[in-house]
C-alpha cells in the first residue's frame, strides 16, 4: 500500500484540454497495440481463475487485505484538527462559510490512501480503514472523558488511535464545548427528554451525526460537471448581488457553495498527482497503465462531465468522500447506479469493451465502497461504528410502467456474486415486469449466502411516495437510502431516518401505568394498569394514549435537534447537489429542497400485535388467567414458566395466517402511522412511518420489561415487521401471508422483512424457480420488502467459536448485513437464535 502525506514540489499536474475532444477508453487502451480483444479477454480469463468466486485476481487480493485492513480500522484526526483551526480564525462569520473552509481545508489536507491494488483513486480518510471526527456535532464524544478508548480498542471494531492523535482531540474540545450542535440540543430540549432516551421510550440522537440519509445527486455532476454547477452558482450570485436590496443570507449561501465546490475539485486534482507520481515510479507496466488510468480520470472529474465508464464510477467516488467530509451521517448512497451508469456502459460496450472489464470495475468499486466507516463515539455502544450504509440500488420501472433493467443491472449483481462482501448494501427493485433473468441472477446471489440484493416492490413504494406529495416521475426515481427508507436523487432533504419510536415500551407503560417496569420511574401519563383495566378496550385506549405520549415527545426531541442544525450546521456542499437549492439561494437545513420529509420508525410490532392478542384471547375472552395474575406474573419476569409458556402457545400469534392475530398486527402497524401523522417536524415536514430498527430492536429490547406474550424482560424485540421469533410456525406461505396483510403502503419510509432460509432451500434449479415463485406471490399480494439469510445454525455456532475460520461469513442483522464474527456477543447469540427458530428447508 502507498500512503502520501505531502503535495508534490512540482506543483499541479496541467489539466488535459478537454474541449472538442474524441470521448476515449482508457479500458480498451491497454490492448490497443494488439488491435483485438482478444489479448484483453485472455488476460481477464488467467486474472479470475485463482480466486474462489470469479473476481478478478487484483481485486480478490484487495477484498483480503479489507478484512485485515477492519483489524486495523482507526481515526483520522485531519478533519477535526483543520475544522478547529479554521472556527478559531474565522469566529464571528456565518456559520456556512466556516463549514465550507473547514471541509475545503479538509480536502486539502486529508492524506492521499492509494493501495498497490486499488483501481480507483480516493478514499474515506487517509488511513486504509478510518473514520473522520466530526468535533462541531457532538460535545466531547470523542475524548476520553466521554470514551473509553482502551475498549474501544479491543471490542467488536477495534478503533486504532495513536497517542498524538488522542493528545490532539483532548486539546481542541475546550474550543467546541458549547458550541456544538449537541449542546445546542441539550439547550433547548426538554428536561425529561433525557430520561426518555435512557429508558428506550425512544431514540432520537440520529441526527447528532449530522445531516445524511440522502441520494447523491449522481448524474448531475456526471452530465454537467462540478463546473457547471459553478457556473451555475456563480450567475446566481451575480443576480443576487445586483438585486434593489441584496440577501446577505442569500449571498452567503452562494459563497458557501463556491468554496465547497473548489475544495472538491481540488481534492480531486491531489489524487491526480499522487497517482501521476506513483505511475512515474513503478516498474509494472500494468501497474502503470492502471495509475495513468486513474490520474488522467481525477484531472477531469468530477470537474467536467464524464467520459466513459471509469470515470464515471472515479467521480462517484470521488463525490462521495467529498460529502463524507461534509457531514458524517450514514447512508450518503449512489442511488440507481445502472441507470446513471448504463449510457457509458453502452458506449463502452459499443467500441468493443468486454463485459468482463465493466464487471473487474464495478468489483472494485464494491471493495472502495466496503471500507466507508463510521465513528459514533459515546453512542459506539449502542451503534458501534460501522459501515456507512452506502446502498446501491438496482433495477425497477419507468414511469410508463415499462421495465428499466440496463445492461448494467446483471453486471452489479454479478459482481457482487464475484467479491462476496457485506458491504455496500444492495438493493433490487422489481415489478411486474421484471424479467426473469434478473429474478435468476438475483436468487442465485442471495442464495450464495451474502444476504444480498433486498428486495423492493415498485407497486407498493411508488404510491407510497406519492402519497407523500412525489411526482410519478421523481417517485418511479426512487432509490433506497441506507437499510430500505426512500429519497430519490437530488429531490429530498434528510434525514429519511430521524430516529425510532419503541412501540413495546409504549405497551410496557400501559401494562404499569405509565411507570418503567425495570426502574419503577414514572416515565408516561397514568393511565391505569392491567390489572384495572374492565376490558380490552381499556386496555389498547391506554396504550393509545402511551403512543401518544411517546411520539409528541420524540417530535418535540427531534425538532429541537434539527433546530440546531438550522443555527450551526449549513451543508453547502450537499446543498449545492441538490435541485432547488441554489435556485432559492438557501442551504437545505432552511427548507430549499424539493420535498422534506422526516422517516421515523417503530420497533417492536412483533411484540405489541402477540401481547394484545394473547390479553385479549386469555384474559377478555376465554378468561384463562385473570388480569391480576398475568400483572403479578410480569412484573415478577414470569415466575410461573407454565403461565409464560400457555402465553406462548395457546395464544394466536402473528405470523400464522390468523384472522385475529393478523388482524391485531395491522391495527398495531396502522395506528402508529395515524399517530406520526399527526404531528409536524422543525422544518414543517411530514413524517414517513417506517418499520426496521438497525441494531436498536436488541439495544432498546434491553430497557423493555416482560411482556404477555410471554417475551422476557430486557430480551431483543423484532426487527422489521416479521413475526416474532419461533412465532411464525406454519412454514414461509402462511408467514407470508400474514405479513401482506399489512398495509405496507402506509410505511412510506420502508417495512423490513427478514427471513432465514437454510442454504438447501436454494440449491438447484427447481428450488430456486420455487423459491422465486415464493417471492412473486408475496409481492402480487402487496409486501413490500424481503430480505434474506441464507445460513445454517451450525455454521454460525461454529463462527463464533471460531472466528479465524469464518472472518467473510456474511448475515443480515437488521435492514443491513454485516461481517458475523464482526458483532458483539448478544448481537450473534440473538442472530443464531432467529436462524434456529425461523430458517426453513424444501421440506416446508
Amino acid at each position: 500500500m502507498t500512503q502520501l502525506t505531502q503535495e508534490p514540489p512540482g506543483g499541479t499536474i496541467p489539466p488535459a484540454a478537454f474541449a472538442g475532444e474524441d470521448t476515449s477508453n482508457w479500458l480498451r487502451a491497454e490492448y490497443a497495440e494488439a488491435g483485438t480483444n482478444r489479448a484483453y479477454e485472455e488476460h481477464a480469463r488467467r486474472r479470475r481463475r485463482a480466486t474462489p468466486f470469479g473476481a478478478s485476481e487484483q481485486n480478490w487480493r484487495r477484498r483480503d487485505k479489507f478484512f485485515d485492513y477492519q483489524r486495523t480500522y482507526a481515526i483520522d484526526t485531519t478533519r477535526a484538527r483543520c475544522m478547529t483551526e479554521v472556527f478559531q480564525a474565522t469566529e464571528g462569520l456565518p456559520p456556512a462559510i466556516r463549514i465550507a473552509r473547514g471541509v475545503a481545508r479538509t480536502l486539502a489536507e486529508i492524506p492521499v490512501f492509494i493501495d498497490d491494488d486499488d483501481l480507483f483513486a480516493g478514499n474515506v480518510t487517509g488511513k486504509p480503514m478510518g473514520s473522520h471526527i466530526y468535533p462541531e456535532l457532538m460535545p466531547d464524544y470523542y475524548t476520553a472523558e466521554m470514551v473509553d478508548w482502551d475498549e474501544l480498542r479491543t471490542g467488536p471494531w477495534p478503533v486504532l488511535i495513536t497517542a498524538d492523535d488522542l493528545a490532539l482531540l483532548t486539546s481542541i474540545a475546550p474550543y467546541w464545548r458549547g458550541k456544538t450542535v449537541g449542546d445546542r440540543w441539550n439547550q433547548l430540549r426538554q428536561e425529561h427528554d433525557e430520561a426518555l432516551n435512557r429508558h428506550c421510550l425512544y431514540f432520537s440522537y440520529n441526527m447528532l451525526a449530522g445531516i445524511g440519509h440522502v441520494i447523491a445527486n449522481i448524474p448531475l455532476v456526471l452530465q454537467r460537471g462540478l463546473a457547471g454547477v459553478r457556473q451555475e452558482a456563480v450567475q446566481a450570485r451575480g443576480d443576487a448581488a445586483a438585486a434593489g436590496k441584496p440577501d446577505p443570507q442569500r449571498l452567503t449561501f452562494y459563497d458557501s457553495v463556491l468554496i465547497s465546490l473548489d475544495g472538491v475539485v481540488r481534492y480531486a486534482h491531489r489524487h491526480a498527482e499522487a497517482c501521476a507520481r506513483l505511475a512515474a515510479a513503478t516498474g509494472d507496466p500494468t501497474r502503470r497503465f492502471q495509475l495513468e488510468r486513474m490520474a488522467e480520470a481525477c484531472r477531469r472529474v468530477p470537474e467536467y462531465p464524464a467520459r466513459d465508464t471509469f470515470e464515471a464510477l472515479q467521480c462517484a467516488l470521488l463525490v462521495l468522500y467529498a460529502l463524507a467530509a461534509e457531514s458524517s451521517q450514514i447512508s450518503i448512497c449512489p442511488g440507481r447506479v445502472d441507470q446513471w451508469l448504463a449510457p457509458y456502459v453502452e458506449a463502452d460496450l459499443a467500441i468493443g469493451t468486454p463485459p468482463e472489464a465493466i464487471v473487474e470495475l464495478l468489483e472494485a468499486v464494491i471493495c472502495k465502497l466496503a471500507h466507508w466507516r463510521i465513528f459514533t463515539g459515546r453512542e459506539a455502544a449502542i451503534l458501534g461504528t460501522g459501515n456507512d450504509l452506502c446502498t446501491f440500488t438496482i433495477g425497477g420501472s419507468h414511469a410508463d410502467g415499462s421495465d428499466a433493467t440496463t445492461v448494467v443491472t446483471e453486471m452489479v449483481l454479478r459482481a457482487y456474486n464475484h467479491m462476496r462482501m457485506a458491504h455496500p448494501p444492495l438493493a433490487l427493485r422489481v415489478h411486474q415486469g421484471t424479467p426473469e433473468r434478473v429474478w435468476e441472477a438475483a436468487v442465485r446471489c442471495i442464495g450464495n449466502g451474502c444476504g444480498m440484493p433486498s428486495l423492493m416492490n415498485d407497486e407498493v413504494m411508488v404510491p407510497a411516495l406519492q402519497d407523500l406529495g412525489f411526482s410519478a416521475a421523481d417517485a418511479h426515481n426512487y432509490a433506497d437510502v441506507g437499510c430500505v427508507e426512500m429519497g430519490s436523487a437530488g429531490t429530498s432533504l434528510g434525514p429519511v431516518s430521524i430516529g425510532f419510536i419503541n412501540l413495546a415500551k409504549c405497551l410496557e407503560l400501559a401494562l404499569n401505568d405509565g411507570r418503567c417496569a425495570l426502574s419503577k420511574d414514572q416515565l408516561g401519563p397514568h393511565a391505569g394498569r392491567l390489572d384495572e383495566y374492565e376490558s380490552f378496550a381499556s386496555l389498547r385506549s391506554a396504550y393509545e394514549r402511551q403512543l401518544a405520549f411517546a411520539v409528541e415527545n420524540f417530535n418535540h426531541s427531534v425538532s429541537v435537534l434539527e433546530q440546531a442544525h438550522a443555527e450551526l450546521r449549513p451543508v453547502p456542499l450537499l446543498s449545492a447537489l441538490t435541485d432547488n437549492a441554489l435556485h432559492e439561494g438557501r442551504d437545505l437545513i432552511h427548507g430549499s429542497s424539493k420535498y422534506r420529509y422526516a422517516g421515523i420508525e417503530g420497533i417492536g410490532f412483533a411484540e405489541v400485535a402477540d401481547s394484545l392478542t394473547a390479553v385479549k384471547h386469555l384474559v377478555f375472552d376465554e378468561h384463562a388467567v385473570t388480569a391480576k395474575e398475568l400483572y403479578e406474573q410480569i412484573q415478577a419476569d414470569f415466575p410461573d414458566e407454565r403461565l409464560r409458556l400457555r402465553l406462548i402457545n395457546r395464544a394466536p400469534k402473528y405470523g400464522n395466517d390468523d384472522d385475529a392475530a393478523d388482524t391485531m398486527a395491522a391495527w398495531v402497524c396502522e395506528r402508529f402511522v395515524q399517530e406520526v401523522k399527526s404531528h409536524r417536524d422543525y422544518w414543517n415536514s411530514e413524517y414517513a412511518a417506517g418499520a426496521w430498527s438497525i441494531a436498536l430492536a436488541m439495544t432498546l429490547g434491553f430497557g423493555v420489561g416482560a411482556l404477555p406474550n410471554g417475551r422476557r424482560a430486557s430480551q431483543t424485540l423484532t426487527e422489521g415487521i416479521r413475526p416474532a421469533s419461533g412465532c411464525d410456525r406454519l412454514g414461509p406461505t402462511s408467514c407470508l401471508k400474514s405479513v401482506a396483510r399489512i398495509n405496507h403502503r402506509r410505511f412510506q419510509n420502508g417495512s423490513i422483512f427478514n427471513m432465514t432460509f437454510t442454504p438447501e432451500m436454494l440449491d438447484g434449479d427447481a428450488n430456486r424457480r420455487k423459491f422465486r415463485q415464493l417471492l412473486r406471490t408475496f409481492f402480487a399480494m402487496g409486501g413490500f420488502q424481503l430480505q434474506f439469510n441464507v445460513v445454517d445454525a451450525a455454521v454460525l455456532r461454529e463462527a463464533k467459536a471460531h472466528p479465524e475460520r469464518h472472518r467473510g461469513l456474511i448475515v443480515r442483522v437488521a435492514g443491513y448485513c454485516a461481517y458475523f464474527v464482526d458483532e458483539m456477543p448478544h448481537v450473534q447469540d440473538q442472530i443464531i437464535e432467529r436462524t434456529c427458530n425461523s430458517s426453513w428447508t424444501s421440506t416446508h
